[in-house]
């Protein structure tokens, strides 16, 4: 893989050399906008490999913005806000980014989120091993990991990369009870293994893009305090 290009979109100047110093150990090859409209035609002219975003700025906000590059692509998003409500957090999953990152934050943390995200973005859970478990179908859903296809119903269903990854960690293990702490590691990285609200929301956005009643699962079962388990 060629150099790693990130954006940042961060309307605090005082951040910006602070964001550089915290990647340089990554890359050098680092892009600077100071509002949503600006960030949106470096993402474009760029085509960076991460983006990180605020949210408050000027002309087109942090939430906007992530949406209007998730139209366009599969592009890693980390969301780098003060902001810390569950809410949030969920929207902005909902919106499309991978990760939700608080200020202050830990140089050394989010180095660590870039590396797991730019490792698993560039991964694939299917091996030889398991290979002859990546098909599941029913009557109503079929997901083919091997053709990267997913229909509910006969018509297609769009996964986000992370929610793609999620579902085929299931589909590879269905029938086993998964704890918390083996989806992280095995979908997020080991960096992410405190974040079980992350398994929580992404859960149950799969459940209503694929389960007939999201409220009541057929494939998606809880196991309470534990994990989940895909039927």
């Amino acid at each position: 893989m060629s150099a790693l290009k990130i954006l940042i979109v961060e309307d605090d100047r005082l951040l910006h050399e602070l964001l550089k110093q915290t990647l340089h150990p990554i890359t050098s090859k680092v892009f600077v906008a100071e509002d949503g409209e600006t960030g949106l035609r470096l993402f474009s002219e760029f085509e960076p490999d991460l983006v990180i975003l605020d949210i408050m700025m000027p002309y087109i906000d942090g939430w906007e913005l992530c949406e209007k590059i998730r139209t366009k692509s599969e592009v890693p998003i980390i969301i780098l806000t003060s902001m810390q409500r569950e809410k949030d957090i969920v929207r902005g999953f909902e919106l499309g980014a991978d990760d939700f990152v608080t200020k202050p934050f830990s140089a050394q943390i989010l180095r660590a989120r870039i590396k797991a995200i730019i490792n698993r973005t560039h991964s694939d859970l299917i091996s030889d091993d398991n290979a002859f478990n990546q098909k599941y179908e029913d009557d109503n859903l079929l997901i083919d990991l091997d053709k990267h296809l997913v229909e509910v119903a006969g018509e297609r269903v769009r996964l986000t990369k992370t929610e793609y990854r999620l579902l085929s960690y299931f589909v590879l293990n269905r029938g086993r009870t998964l704890t918390f702490t083996q989806i992280l590691e095995n979908v997020w990285g080991w960096e992410y293994v405190s974040q079980y609200d992350y398994v929580h929301v992404y859960v149950s956005r799969l459940r209503q893009k694929i389960e007939s009643d999201s409220k009541a699962p057929q494939y998606f079962l809880s196991e309470h305090g534990i994990g989940y388990r895909f039927m």
